[in-house]
Order: structure tokens, then C-alpha cells, then sequence
């Protein structure tokens, strides 16, 4: 089977319901073509995501509250519960045929985690990959989060990894269902911490999407 030809693109900061149509627009035209794909990397402004297993508990502050705030609520089809994303935080959005990939859903996500694993070491952050609650957990807490949702084969939503954002969010939320485990991010476990825009130009630069996907397909990080 011939792999997609996948683009990996870097949009920016990008209002999320503004990715959200983009999202669904390449996925139309993925389900028309498997032999195409994207993967889209940006940041958002501040903003909660509601996934199809969020409770009502979720939430600590409410939307009214967010929204006077400037933090937008969005509830939204992909797996998981209440996410956080904001300024300083890489969002990537892989839009793909699995069948074309040879994929299942949880292999290709686990394929994703190992290469945002591989990806990180260079910045001297060594992360592990719990697939019960899927996310890359660092010394201090989840680095990264992963939520997909598939129709027909094809996927949107994606992962969201804390580069250097603001950790003061639990007052507004449980993010992911934590409780007391916590938030981290490669600035808090390295002292330093490249911009979203500095690690998605290395991420394009090293091969987007395909090269994640091949980053040591039979371990684990």
C-alpha cells in the first residue's frame, strides 16, 4: 500500500474555532483522497476543549466566568476530557487516512507519542508514555496531551505539548482528569524552552508527520 503524501504545516497563532473548520475542511478532502494528508501545527489563544469523556466537574470556573475572561469553551468530538491550550503551547493536528497508513487508531497514536518523545530528548526532557491516560509524563507531571477522533478512518484533533505556557490553569480546570498529578512543561523540566514556532520549524525541518510516525516504531519512551 503507498503511503499518503502528508504536508506538515506551521499556521501560527490560530483562533481554535478557526482550526476546528480547517480541520474538518482537510477532512473532507481526505475522505474524497486517503492518498492525501496534514498534519497542522499552531498555538491558541487561550482556550478549554471539552472532550467526549469531560464531566460536569471538569470545570471549576464557569464559562460565563471564562469568557469575561477571555478563555473560549468549546466542546468538541475527540477522546479525553477537559484540555487547556493557550500562548506557549505547540497544538498539532495530524489529518489523515489510517487505512492508507495501515494504521489503527491506537497504534497511531501510540506511533505519535513515541515520536514527540524522540523529538524532546535533544532538549534534555525525557518523557514516558501512559497509555491508559494517553500523554507523555515528565519527572514534574503530563508534558503532553493526545486526543484523537476518527470518521471513517480519517483523523482530526491531535496532541497539544507544553513548551513554555502558563501551569496556573487549575483554578479553572481539571486538565485531562489529573487531580493532584499535575501540569509540566519543557521550560519547568529543562530551565529552558524553544518557542512553539522554533520547535514545529524543527519538527517541519526534520520531516513533519512521517518522521514522528518512524520514530522507533516497536519501543516505548
Amino acid at each position: 500500500m503507498r503511503a499518503p503524501s502528508v504536508q506538515s504545516l506551521w499556521l501560527g497563532r490560530l483562533p481554535y474555532f478557526k482550526a476546528l473548520l480547517l480541520q474538518r475542511r482537510l477532512r473532507d478532502l481526505v475522505l474524497a483522497d486517503p492518498d492525501r494528508g496534514w498534519l497542522l501545527l499552531c498555538e491558541h489563544p487561550p482556550v478549554i476543549t471539552l472532550g467526549r469523556r469531560s464531566l460536569p466537574g471538569d470545570l471549576r470556573a464557569s464559562p460565563a466566568w471564562l469568557r469575561r475572561h477571555g478563555v473560549g469553551v468549546f466542546r468538541v468530538e475527540r477522546g479525553g476530557r477537559a484540555t487547556f491550550h493557550g500562548p506557549g503551547q505547540l497544538v498539532g493536528y495530524p489529518i489523515v487516512s489510517l487505512p492508507a497508513l495501515g494504521l489503527g487508531a491506537s497504534e497511531f497514536v501510540r506511533r505519535l507519542a513515541l515520536g514527540l518523545a524522540a523529538s524532546l530528548r535533544p532538549l534534555g526532557v525525557e518523557v514516558a508514555w501512559d497509555p491508559r491516560q494517553p500523554g507523555l509524563w515528565a519527572a514534574n507531571g503530563k508534558l503532553a496531551a493526545l486526543g484523537l477522533h476518527t470518521h471513517r478512518g480519517v483523523t482530526c484533533h491531535g496532541f497539544a505539548l507544553n513548551l513554555c505556557p502558563r501551569l496556573d490553569v487549575l483554578d479553572w480546570l481539571d486538565p485531562c482528569g489529573l487531580g493532584q498529578r499535575g501540569l509540566t512543561s519543557v521550560l519547568r523540566e529543562a530551565g529552558a524552552s524553544p518557542t512553539p514556532a522554533a520547535f514545529a520549524a524543527r519538527l517541519l525541518a526534520d520531516g513533519g508527520l512521517p518522521a514522528l510516525l518512524a520514530q522507533h516504531p516497536g519501543g516505548a519512551p
